[in-house]
């Protein structure tokens, strides 16, 4: 194929990731002023500074990769050397792209973490709105909480509290999803029933599940096993409930 027939693949790559980068700013200049409105003082944002910083990156990498596509693709007598480096452009924008839109999810879910502490106002919601369109998109270019996967580094118990409130809030968009962390396990069954096992005890949160209070109860009985503060790394299994059911 010619390289000109790469082209329309680089375009989709690079705009999607500059729509993803868009809507991300968005999402983080309301977070950063609401979570100031907590009842207790600021909401913790574990690692959001580092996540605004990584999608800048991968933007301009995107971009960068995109740029060069087109100027090798203009060349009218291209050589070896041009076709290779054309096609090392592509995959570079095809794989932060993917990046960009991996750090989108990550911010919406964790904006949703965040927003689970805050009390209900239009700002609020509107929010939430916004983080799940880009964990949902209406184009359909969906990508689930098992194929991101659930990484938790070590934190304080505020700030374990807020991450697993994002985790809850996806899972519950996502459905059909069970989530191991520990000793503790998260199903959603195919509707919006959440159950909570802690030492053999099952509790159900019936919809409109207040995802405070299960991510509450989770972190401490995280804190109770790893016994530090803060937290240790937690052993994490994550897939679908149709695959542990088998």
């Amino acid at each position: 194929m010619t390289m000109l027939s790469h082209l329309e693949a680089v375009n989709d790559h690079a705009q999607r990731a500059t729509a993803d980068w868009t809507a991300t700013k968005g999402i983080t200049a309301e977070l950063l002023e609401l979570r100031l409105e907590g009842d207790s003082g600021p909401v913790p944002a574990p690692g959001l500074l580092e996540l605004i910083d990584s999608i800048d990156e991968h933007l301009r990498l995107t971009v960068e990769a995109s740029d060069l596509a087109h100027l090798l693709a203009g060349d009218p007598n291209p050589d070896e050397e041009t076709f290779e480096r054309f096609f090392v452009a592509a995959e570079v924008c095809q794989t932060e792209g993917a990046l960009v839109g991996r750090v989108h999810r990550d911010i919406a879910q964790l904006a949703l973490g965040i927003s689970s502490r805050l009390g209900g106002s239009g700002r609020v919601e509107r929010l939430d709105r916004a983080a799940v369109a880009a964990l949902h998109p209406p184009l359909g270019r969906w990508v689930g909480l098992i194929e991101d996967g659930v990484k938790i580094p070590p934190l304080t118990l505020p700030q374990l509290e807020v991450v697993l409130g994002g985790l809850i809030c996806r899972m519950l968009i996502d459905r059909q999803v069970l989530l191991v962390l520990d000793e503790v396990t998260l199903f959603i069954d195919d509707g919006e029933t959440l159950l909570l096992g802690i030492a053999g005890e099952v509790t159900e949160f019936d919809s409109p599940v207040q995802v405070s209070t299960p991510a509450h109860e989770v972190a401490k009985r995280l804190e109770e096993m790893n016994g530090a503060d803060p937290l240790g790394r937690i052993t994490i299994q994550i897939a679908s409930a149709s695959w542990f059911a088998r």
